[in-house]
């Protein structure tokens, strides 16, 4: 695994645990309204999208350059 692999696999992993971190805004009973529940929805989306543009070629793990998008209050 080559350095620009390895950035990656870095980044999936911080992702996959903050998207594991937010699992619980999508229980039924956890408490959020529906519209706080959906705006969870849809920052749990731009974390899974972010990814799959990253290539080899565009990969720039310098942790102030990752947009993940701002979490949605509570």
């Amino acid at each position: 695994m080559n350095i620009k692999e390895k950035q990656i696999f870095q980044m999936r992993q911080f992702r996959n645990t903050v998207l594991a971190g937010t699992d619980w805004t999508q229980l039924s009973d956890n408490g959020l309204t529906d519209e706080k529940r959906e705006e969870w929805k849809g920052f749990r989306q731009v974390l899974r999208d972010y990814m799959k543009d990253i290539t080899v070629d565009n990969v720039d793990y310098e942790e102030e350059h990752i947009d993940w998008g701002e979490e949605p209050s509570p």
